[in-house]
């Protein structure tokens, strides 16, 4: 399929969003991995869009910042990263991820810790191996210019996702020292995680973006749905389909139950959003697979059916819906006709 076919760039939105939720795995598993003893490091965790806290000492406040990710080996050392896989092809919006990567370069509240401060934690962007040149010549050029002296060490680590027989997602540490020379030693010399090993340690499948829709009515109708089911149903091959009456708040926590990575205090987000459900479940409505309920605003009914290749399937209908209503898909579906789509498919 060619990669300028529209059904093709709505399937590479979700593939772009799984590689970069794996790469977010990947690379906090391989910070909280002890190579010595080969397991994890007790005390070490990870944490996907916690709300971090800058103070303001003029106006006595805190304002939340929201990193990709925030990891804590222990209660002296951390990371904060940003995760981009895929970067814009016109340099005059590159200064963006290095103003957000600078916002964080301060003494961070919100770790872990009775203090909830750390002694030290570095700062590292995560970009795809096919930008690493290009966003690290960026970076010195600036910093030569005087821009982005960072108070923290900072890093910039590839990823790439590849593999014959086995997959694995390839890190490499293309810039900048972390704290942790062991850790830095290993990146430098290119750490090759067994995706077969550790995904299954981690059934995370959102971050604090949110998914292309395709990408989450797949979760929904492959994992989601069919748990409410009753059992008759479930093993029905004589129906065409089943109605299944859902509540949005049910369905949110299911997911966020199932497929997040939470730590229960008021810091985190909630991953992913009911908001996040209730376009998926209006995309559903206008692609008549469901109906609004007079119960309430958030219930629903589905008509589920059995689908082969629900990813396929959806992307394939929302490719459709987009060309035949526009206004009404316009809010649900703007990443196919948004500034940042369009350059990256023209990114190499």
């Amino acid at each position: 399929m060619p990669q300028n076919n529209p059904l093709r760039k709505i399937l590479n939105e979700g593939e772009d969003y799984e590689e970069t939720v794996i790469a977010i795995i990947a690379f906090s598993h391989e910070v909280c991995w002890d190579s010595t003893n080969k397991r994890k490091v007790p005390s070490s965790c990870f944490m996907i869009g916690r709300r971090m806290g800058k103070i303001d000492p003029a106006e006595n406040s805190e304002h939340n910042l929201t990193p990709d990710i925030v990891i804590q080996l222990n209660s002296d050392y951390g990371i904060i990263a940003e995760v981009k896989k895929k970067i814009a092809p016109d340099r005059k919006y590159w200064h963006r991820i290095f103003d957000q990567i600078k916002k964080y370069d301060e003494n961070l509240i919100g770790w872990l810790t009775n203090s909830e401060t750390i002694k030290n934690y570095d700062l590292t962007l995560l970009t795809h191996i096919t930008r690493k040149v290009d966003i690290t010549d960026y970076y010195k050029g600036k910093y030569n210019e005087g821009d982005y002296h960072y108070r923290n060490k900072f890093s910039i680590v590839a990823f790439n996702k590849g593999g014959e027989r086995d997959e694995f997602l390839y890190l490499e540490k293309h810039y900048g020292e972390l704290s942790d020379q062991n850790l830095n030693e290993r990146l430098r010399r290119v750490v090759a995680i067994p995706l077969e090993t550790v995904l299954p340690l981690y059934s995370i499948k959102f971050y604090d973006s949110p998914p292309p829709l395709p990408y989450l009515m797949n979760i929904l109708w492959i994992d989601i749905f069919p748990q409410f089911l009753s059992p008759e149903e479930d093993n029905s091959k004589i129906k065409k389909y089943s109605v299944i009456k859902l509540n949005i708040s049910e369905v949110t926590e299911k997911l966020q139950r199932q497929f997040a990575q939470m730590i229960s205090d008021s810091r985190q987000q909630e991953i992913p959003r009911q908001d996040w459900i209730k376009d998926a479940m209006e995309s559903l409505v206008r692609l008549k697979l469901a109906r609004r309920h007079t119960d309430g605003a958030n219930i629903y009914e589905i008509d589920f059916k059995h689908v082969r290749n629900p990813l396929d399937y959806f992307a394939k209908k929302v490719k459709i819906s987009k060309r035949k209503n526009i206004s009404d898909d316009e809010r649900q579906m703007k990443l196919l006709k948004s500034e940042n789509h369009e350059r990256y498919s023209k990114s190499p």
